[in-house]
């Protein structure tokens, strides 16, 4: 799964997954990332099909969203 991000300027990105109940399912830092458009993939191969939240944390910084795993 393949979600995207700006980032302001460059650093590490920590995502987050959570069912719909809550609960956290994922969760990983990733290094590197250049300042503007990026994409960051995640290994949900053990993650049941469903509904789930992502937050994406960059230093002050957050970004939620939904998406699906079929």
């Amino acid at each position: 799964t393949t979600i995207k991000v700006q980032l302001p300027f460059a650093g590490d990105v920590f995502v987050e997954v959570f069912n719909v109940a809550g609960q956290q399912v994922y969760a990983q830092t990733y290094h590197g990332f250049g300042a503007g458009n990026n994409q960051v993939t995640l290994d949900l191969s053990n993650v049941e099909s469903g509904v789930y939240f992502y937050k994406v944390k960059f230093d002050d910084h957050y970004l939620v969203n939904k998406m699906v795993i079929r």
